[in-house]
């Protein structure tokens, strides 16, 4: 569906992207993730043809957008970090005017789906002026998605939202990933998480991680990490002559935690659970600890400082 090839762009001297590379496919959510600064509007906005690259391609739908931005740009639906509204409209006639540019056929249908997923009915004969910015978000999302595009591009599309309408937005997200290619800008891990089947992760301007989450944690695991429930306090000489440590024991009520590492291509789980009750000692429970987005965005983004 988009196909991004060694994208540079320039501003002087300063290169905001660097060689970046990648795909969507569709019905696929992709979260970008980076810190600020990391290039990801600038991509974003590449992408969408509001910045022509200083080199590299950008196809959408087999559609060369530096070439044929007019054409390209009919597939895709975008949503700024500012979304560009008509203070002057309400919200219905801005979206009816947003869905006349771009020729939609039975507006009326596409009008009363975007009001109810975008649950703009309690504002929806309001002026855009008199308006919350987080129905401000909810009308910019709208607009991106009324002309029923292939590609939706997300840059930072909770920001203002209440918890409330932050859950509804994701559970959009999601949605429209079953019909849609997503992208979705965003420096809010926990987001990328819950709403994406797959994220990039790029840090001066350059791709520094790329899969599904779990992909990245076996990727970036030198050490498996495990946490046990034990009935008693445990001595390291049990582990005595395998390569485990003990990172962190604590006393739970009448129980012992224990977090235990040892390396990735070792599988000692069987050896450990055979020393515990070997040595009269209950296990209660035995669980891998993965690393959490936020702690392989850290270790990825620190690798290229």
């Amino acid at each position: 569906m988009v196909e991004a090839d060694s994208l540079v762009k320039r501003f002087g001297e300063v290169i905001a992207v660097d060689n970046l590379s990648f795909h969507i496919e569709k019905n696929e959510v992709l979260g970008f993730l980076g810190p600020n600064g990391a290039g990801k509007t600038t991509t974003m906005r590449m992408l969408t043809g509001y910045f022509t690259p200083t080199s590299g391609e950008v196809h959408v739908n087999g559609v060369d957008m530096v070439e044929n931005p007019r054409e390209a740009k009919r597939f895709i639906g975008y949503l700024p970090e500012h979304p560009p509204l008509y203070p002057d409209m309400t919200v219905k006639e801005y979206l009816r005017f947003v869905a006349e540019l771009h020729g939609v056929k039975k507006i009326r249908e596409r009008l009363d789906y975007v009001q109810k997923v975008c649950s703009l009915s309690p504002v929806w004969n309001r002026l855009i002026s008199q308006i919350s910015k987080g129905f401000c978000q909810r009308v910019g999302l709208a607009k991106a998605i009324v002309h029923n595009p292939s590609v939706i591009v997300l840059d930072e599309p909770t920001i203002g939202l209440d918890p409330e309408q932050i859950i509804e937005t994701r559970n959009l997200i999601k949605s429209l990933g079953e019909e849609h290619s997503v992208i979705l800008s965003t420096h809010i891990l926990s987001e990328a998480n819950m709403t994406c089947d797959r994220v990039m992760i790029i840090n001066r301007g350059k791709l520094v991680g790329e899969g599904t989450p779990e992909r990245l944690s076996e990727e970036l695991q030198s050490k498996r990490n495990i946490a046990l429930i034990v009935g008693r306090e445990i001595d390291k000489s049990l582990f005595s002559g395998i390569p485990v440590e003990i990172q962190k024991q604590e006393k739970l009520d009448d129980k012992f935690r224990l977090e235990l590492s040892f390396p990735a291509e070792d599988d000692l789980c069987p050896e450990l659970a055979r020393r515990i009750t070997e040595a009269g000692i209950s296990l209660y429970q035995m669980q891998e600890k993965k690393p959490t987005l936020e702690e392989i965005f850290l270790s990825l983004v620190k690798e290229v400082l």
